[in-house]
């Protein structure tokens, strides 16, 4: 059979086996020679990196939601992120982040999933907060420093579009609480044993050179709590509701590793944000709160305290009743930031000096020689994330931001609404856990720096999809 071109055209099939071969055969190759190459430098071990890239592309291709949950488990183990060897200014979860960027696309595009489930009514917001990132450091006096971080706003927009994508109902209900929970708890864990038996690799020694603090894993011991923090209100969901017989015993056991590894941190304001929640979580179950699970409550609660308190160190106690004191250096570190911002909100109180550049402004002033460390840098955080973002991108910054946070307070608000509406009692109870811990999130705003913190990008992207699973949730009947 012929068609139309040529006298005599022969309509041959097309040979895909044979080219799919030749292609697998090409990458096959490719990575057998980087992997001999990289044999013969002084770093062998790193010839396991092309055949696991390898492997990770093949495994994301068909289950690309497990890259993302491996990023998640990735956030509480920020000291361990780095590659070995001349490659340890890459990050693992940038490189999960990469492939998934790469093949979602091709993924979901010819079945037209990808742009609808990018869709979120935060992108406005949060594209208009990058929008003047981006003018504030264009005029900004320290402009790597600003550039540098409105890159990393670009950064966070990958991480929001990943969860809006990939987080469905089943992640959304169980698996995304799932590994948040149990990789801060193996952080928290690493804390407790590092504090606890003199494992340096999970300690970091107090500014004051005094004590140690446990951070296992994370960034540092504020790291740690704030994480910690964090999945307080799930916890206190799985012990009061359990889905499954042993979920309470397993998630009180888990609520004791989490305190003593808060215990651990030293955190001040971790401490005070754990009560807080504690109420917090009280009055969001207040109305499903039955007498059976106010003595399973009062029971778990009961082992925690048996277990936790014997631990803490006298040093802990003292160093919560100090957090007032004038002379406590920590505190007058913190006051020191007030004024450093004052002044600069003074002289730019529009558009700011330029995102991220608080500590480039602190650097120059007598207070950080004040307070300066022999090995560290003069350059400090205002360890208080509206303000960072006020001195950075000035009123009309921070305007935006807060309207970002409004809309995914108002997201998770109409979503539990939703939820109560169509008769989803629990993924109602489960959005107020999520909404509490967002809430706790802005709370330790005031007490760290975290604009693009990735428990923070990801808790806001999930509430757009919060929204989402109860608009798409089929109403119950009865």
């Amino acid at each position: 059979m012929t068609r139309g071109g040529g006298e005599g055209a022969v309509d041959a099939p097309r040979d895909w086996s044979g080219a799919l071969f030749s292609f697998v055969g090409f990458v096959g190759t490719v990575v057998v020679l980087s992997s001999a190459a990289l044999l013969a430098t002084p770093y062998p071990f790193l010839a396991l990196v092309p055949p696991l890239l390898l492997l990770s592309v093949l495994l994301f291709a068909f289950y690309p939601q497990f890259g993302f949950y491996l990023i998640i488990a990735t956030i509480p183990f920020w000291a361990f992120r780095g590659l070995p060897g001349p490659l340890e200014f890459l990050k693992v979860h940038w490189l999960l982040a990469l492939v998934l960027v790469m093949l979602l696309p091709l993924k979901h595009v010819p079945r037209k999933t990808f742009s609808s489930g990018l869709r979120s009514n935060l992108w406005p917001f949060f594209l208009l907060f990058v929008g003047v990132s981006l003018l504030s450091a264009i005029r900004s006096p320290y402009p790597e420093s600003a550039f540098a971080n409105v890159f990393r706003l670009g950064l966070a927009g990958v991480l929001v579009a990943l969860t809006l994508v990939l987080v469905g109902r089943e992640g959304f209900r169980r698996t995304l609480p799932t590994v948040l929970v149990w990789s801060v708890s193996a952080s928290a864990l690493l804390a407790v044993v590092g504090y606890f038996f003199d494992v340096p690799i999970f300690v970091s020694e107090s500014e004051e050179d005094v004590f140690t603090r446990g951070s296992g894993g994370a960034l540092g011991p504020v790291n740690l709590s704030f994480l910690i923090v964090s999945i307080v209100p799930f916890l206190g969901y799985r012990i009061l509701f359990p889905e499954k017989r042993g979920d309470r015993i397993v998630s009180t056991a888990l609520l004791i590793v989490n305190l003593l590894g808060l215990v651990t941190t030293f955190s001040r304001g971790g401490a005070i944000l754990l009560a807080l929640v504690a109420l917090a979580l009280l009055v969001e179950f207040a109305r499903r709160i039955r007498i059976r699970h106010v003595l399973a409550f009062a029971a778990s609660i009961s082992v925690v305290a048996l277990v936790v308190v014997p631990w803490i160190p006298d040093t802990w106690w003292a160093r919560q009743k100090n957090v007032l004191e004038a002379q406590d250096k920590a505190m007058r570190r913190r006051f020191s930031y007030l004024v450093v911002a004052r002044e600069a909100i003074e002289e730019s109180p529009v558009l700011g000096h330029g995102p991220g550049t608080f500590r480039d402004i602190y650097a120059g002033t007598a207070w950080a020689r004040e307070f300066e460390r022999e090995g560290t840098t003069l350059r400090r955080f205002a360890h208080n994330t509206y303000l960072e973002v006020l001195v950075g991108t000035g009123a009309i910054g921070l305007a935006t931001f807060l309207l970002v946070l409004y809309i995914g307070l108002r997201n998770y608000a109409l979503a539990k609404k939703e939820f109560l509406r169509k008769g989803e009692k629990a993924l109602a109870l489960l959005t107020g856990s999520y909404r509490l811990s967002f809430l706790a999130i802005l709370a330790f705003f005031f007490l760290k720096s975290a604009v693009d913190n990735k428990t923070f990008l990801v808790a806001l992207a999930l509430s757009s999809v919060a929204a989402r699973v109860a608009r798409e949730a089929a109403p119950r009947s009865g």
